[in-house]
């Protein structure tokens, strides 16, 4: 809805428009052939314009070529914003905006205009018409008010003209100081304007809502002189707004208009306790398409015939009708005139001359009135022969447009051709000079590169996401990835008005990366690439994890760079002079006009100290922390896998039937037996740090290691019979986050925290065994490992070669279902090693027993937002599930539900599940891939919906075959269409796979 609409000789364009949810617009171009009935599409969805809608379209005409015009309207905040349009956030989260874009019919390619003139404000719900081949006239609409939380409706009338291939210009036509000096109309939104082409063009304006509802009138514009006349029309036509207005010339002085649709006047519903809401219906039959026509009589144009339902019939009707109009005008003059008559007789004289006179006047009454048959004969005559004229230049006219359409067809045809060769020479010529000096000439996007898609010059490395940006004209732009830390400013004068070039993005979070030896990667890795030599240097500004504040100097950071084509692996980076870096900022910034691989690098030494000493000492830590942790750290721990889990489950089960007083008790000895290891092992540290080499090393630090910013996320996940908690940690990066947020995709997300670690300290540490403030009765909390550390230089490292797996600790978490277990789980638990106190807290809900027995873990997973999956091997022996009911929850028999799924294939097709909404469940389960995912909700692949469903369910029946937990995803997905169909099916699918089991 809200789509911008105009005509185009037998075709009607459509631009961009709102989907009816959440802040979702789009900005494709489409056509409706109105002799074929056929769609197609010009201009896909992308990122080249702002996606809006509730705006206006023309199309305009200069030197030959057609382009299409946009103006204004509301939509999602754009990729791109261009410096000579407005661009207002509403409260709402819709932005206002005044952007204007040129699409040329032709080439297909979108033009940012030059504007010059005086053009309107952010502007919505206006009116637009073409009055010459390269002018428009605009009016009314609402603007955005100062505070950006209300709209001003306007009456203001503005001209835009198409002065050459790329630029607009502009002027405001404003109402009169005085209203009741002139004609003008009052303020208004969502009306409809439509020409009247003749010597003088005319528009006719019907409509629309004002400040206190709808305005119930009709205006004509002479588009000459810019002067308003109101003109009289039935409020069936104009008690309407948001509707279509069109006009259909029948002769030079006789036009049609047709009113469509639209909404009728706004009214008040009580809904209680003394709140009233507005509400307005739709205009209904029989007023929904009204037919109005308008003649030219002395000059000016006026209301004529009025026909609601435009058929042979009515039109007869109205004929008649108007004939009848016609005697009627006629007697009044004859009753005048035999008035006139009588009064003579009455007072003239009386002889014989009164006879002779009363014949003179019968015989002029009987010659007149034959003379008025004579007239209307020869008028009905010529409207006969203006009437079959103009059906035969109507149709002559669409032989002629059928041709010239065939023609421009032809021609257009021809010129994609010769344009597609051009292009496909030219891109042979970059690739011959790209091969001969890649070296010198760097990558060119377009010619090595087809899409961002295909970046496969990049190797061994993680990808966090891609993106691709357009930059336009020679305007300066901000292009906006923050999400993934990084923003792009582009100067103005680099490109020439009319170019275009695209830039492609890939963030990095890892991959065989070598930095210069002392220094620590805190930015996430960019690879850039352009499609076009630009004039200026792009400014690259990139976030990085360093908090300044904390007395860091910036000297201390710097970027480094590494070619993206390379012989072999690793990717070598270098320090590359002229970056800039703000005290309080995030984000550092350096402009580049090679691209390559980029990121930021802080140096962990100012150069006192020699960089194999360096190394040294830090394998002498890393031994020691391994000699002080037997099962070799986090990581180790993390891939030994359910084995070690076991073993240390085991070392740490506690004494069940034990009394809260005592768990509490136990906890509290712990935590004074860990606060005095603690202390002792701060003396000894306090001793070891006075040593003269220790010193040595305080005074080459530069900070950057103690400044860096970590973030630290919890997810839940639902395994078996238990919860199981990951904590994790990563370097404050937008792009690390979102790559770390990917990972558990399928996790339900709970609180984050953000440190950085204290000076004395390598790692931090999650304490489990803290006295606990709140109750806990019935609950086992028990981490993977102990102890719960993560060292600093694994979160570091994270995303490199021998590090792809986010640092994290795992904990099981178990609600007895006993009673007096406590029916909400809050477990905190500080960080030991962070420079200010943090406390992270576990927060869980006891679980209720499952009603069916295969549904149960993924009855789970709906309402907890997660996949299921099998119950983990760390839990206690005595949770591990003994009962035939709980055993048969933990799998399922694959040549079971094999069998199963053959009877209920007619059933899911029956249930009415969208074949989108499946293929999107499928790939988020991994039972097919994107490649599969696209063949399946493709409209154009020649194959209908039922038969690309049919495909679909193939794959299934064969995925159910080689593993069983395909069979809980289709129940998962049944579970959440949550339809009575889609209900009795999932019900119908579990008492199958029990009965055949």
């Amino acid at each position: 809805m809200g789509y911008f609409c105009t005509t185009r000789n037998n075709e009607i364009l459509f631009f961009g428009g709102w989907c009816g949810h959440d802040i979702c617009y789009h900005n494709d171009v489409n056509s409706f052939n109105s002799l074929t009935y056929e769609w197609s599409n010009i201009i896909p969805t992308s990122d080249a314009v702002m996606k809006r809608g509730f705006g206006g379209m023309v199309c305009l005409e200069s030197m030959g070529t057609e382009y299409l015009f946009m103006i204004g309207g509301t939509g999602s905040t754009p990729t791109t914003y261009q410096s000579q349009y407005q661009y207002f956030q509403l409260d709402t989260g819709h932005i206002h905006t005044n952007e204007q874009n040129l699409l040329n019919i032709s080439t297909r390619q979108w033009i940012v205009p030059t504007i010059s003139g005086q053009y309107c404000p952010p502007i919505s719900g206006f009116a637009i018409q073409k009055v010459t081949n390269n002018k428009a006239i605009m009016f009314g609409g609402s603007v955005t008010s100062g505070d950006n939380r209300n709209d001003v409706i306007v009456n203001t009338v503005y001209t835009c003209q198409l002065q050459s291939d790329s630029t607009i210009h502009w002027e405001s036509v404003k109402g009169p100081v005085v209203p009741a000096s002139v004609q003008w109309p009052m303020e208004r939104r969502l009306h409809a304007i439509t020409g009247i082409i003749s010597d003088s063009p005319t528009l006719v304006m019907i409509g629309g809502e004002g400040k206190d509802g709808l305005v119930n009138d009709s205006w004509l514009l002479n588009t000459s002189q810019y002067q308003w006349s109101k003109i009289d029309l039935p409020e069936s036509v104009t008690s309407r707004d948001t509707h279509s207005l069109s006009s259909i010339m029948m002769s030079p002085d006789c036009v049609w208009l047709v009113v469509v649709g639209g909404g009728a006047a706004t009214e008040w519903e009580d809904v209680g306790r003394g709140y009233k809401e507005p509400f307005s219906d739709y205009i209904t039959d029989p007023n929904i398409t009204m037919l109005i026509e308008l003649v030219l009589r002395e000059g000016e144009w006026k209301h004529g015939l009025r026909v609601s339902d435009v058929n042979e019939t009515s039109l007869q009707e109205a004929l008649l009708e108007a004939s009848q109009q016609d005697k009627t005008r006629v007697e009044p003059v004859k009753e005048a005139k035999l008035s006139l008559t009588k009064e003579e007789l009455s007072t003239g004289p009386t002889d014989g001359t009164f006879y002779e006179d009363n014949d003179d006047l019968k015989g002029e009454e009987k010659e007149e009135e034959q003379t008025t048959k004579t007239k209307q004969t020869a008028i009905q005559e010529k409207y006969e022969k203006l009437k079959a004229n103009v059906i035969m230049l109507t149709n002559e006219k669409l032989q002629l447009q059928d041709k010239l359409e065939s023609s421009i067809s032809e021609n257009e045809k021809l010129k994609l051709q010769i344009s597609d060769k051009d292009k496909l020479l030219a891109k042979f010529m970059k690739e011959r000079v790209a091969v001969k000096e890649m070296i010198s000439v760097g990558i060119q996007f377009h010619y090595i590169v087809p899409s961002v898609d295909n970046l496969e010059y990049l190797s061994d490395v993680n990808i966090a996401s891609k993106k691709l940006f357009l930059i336009q004209g020679d305007r300066p732009q901000l292009l906006n990835w923050e999400k993934y830390g990084l923003r792009i400013g582009v100067s103005g004068g680099s490109l020439l008005s009319t170019e275009t070039a695209e830039v492609a993005v890939v963030a990095l979070v890892g991959g065989q990366f070598v930095f210069p030896k002392n220094t620590v990667l805190v930015s996430a890795v960019y690879a850039v690439s352009i499609s076009r030599p630009l004039l200026k240097a792009l400014r690259l500004e990139m976030q990085h994890c360093i908090d300044l504040s904390r007395g860091v100097k910036t000297k201390y950071l710097k970027f480094a760079i590494a070619p993206v084509s390379t012989p072999s692996l690793p990717y070598q980076f270098s320090f590359v002079d002229g970056g800039e870096f703000s005290e309080g900022k995030w984000y550092g910034s350096i402009y580049r006009e090679k691209f390559c691989l980029v990121g930021i690098v802080g140096s962990l030494t100012n150069g006192e100290r020699g960089g194999d000493q360096e190394e040294q000492e830090e394998k002498e830590n890393e031994d020691h922390d391994n000699g002080r942790n037997e099962n070799g750290g986090a990581r180790l721990q993390y891939l030994q896998g359910d084995a070690a889990r076991e073993q240390q489950g085991a070392a740490n089960v506690e004494q069940k039937e034990e009394g809260e007083g005592d768990v509490k008790q136990k906890i509290e000895e712990r935590g004074l037996e860990k606060r005095g290891e603690g202390e002792k092992q701060k003396q000894e540290t306090k001793g070891q740090n006075t040593l003269p080499g220790d010193n040595d090393k305080e005074k080459s630090s530069t900070g950057v290691s103690e400044s860096m910013t970590y973030a630290g996320i919890v997810y839940y996940e639902v395994k078996g019979v238990e919860d199981l908690v990951t904590f994790a940690a990563a370097k404050n990066l937008n792009a690390l986050l979102e790559y770390l947020k990917d990972y558990h995709s399928k996790a339900e997300m709970g609180q984050n925290v953000y440190f950085c670690f204290n000076d004395s300290s390598k790692y931090i540490e999650l304490m489990m065994d803290e006295p606990q403030t709140e109750p806990f009765t019935g609950w086992k909390i028990k981490p993977h490992f102990r102890p719960c550390r993560l060292r600093q230089k694994d979160i570091n490292n994270f995303g490199k070669k021998d590090y792809p797996l986010p640092p994290s600790c795992l904990i099981s978490v178990y609600g007895s279902p006993a009673p007096g277990t406590e029916a909400m789980l809050h477990y905190a638990i500080p960080l030991d090693g962070v420079d200010e106190p943090v406390t992270i807290f576990i927060h869980r809900s006891l679980r209720n027993a499952p009603q069916h027995p295969l549904s149960a873990s993924a009855t789970t997973a709906v309402q907890t937002g997660v996949q299921a999956s099998p119950i983990v091997s760390s839990v206690d022996s005595s949770l591990v599930p003994t009962t035939p009911m709980e055993i048969r929850r933990a799998e399922v028999i694959p040549e079971v539900a094999y069998r199963v799924m053959l009877e209920c294939i007619p059933g899911i097709r029956r249930c009415g599940i969208d074949l989108h909404f499946l293929a999107e469940k499928l790939l988020e389960k991994k039972v097919i891939n994107n490649r599969q995912r696209k063949k399946a909700t493709d409209e154009h692949s020649g194959h209908t919906t039922d038969q690309r469903m049919d495909q679909l369910l193939d794959i299934i029946k064969d995925s159910v075959q080689q593993e069983g937990k395909v069979f809980e995803y289709i129940l998962e997905i049944l579970k959440d269409e949550d339809t009575i169909l889609a209900n009795k099916l999932y019900d119908d699918m579990i008492n199958k796979y029990e009965q055949h089991r």
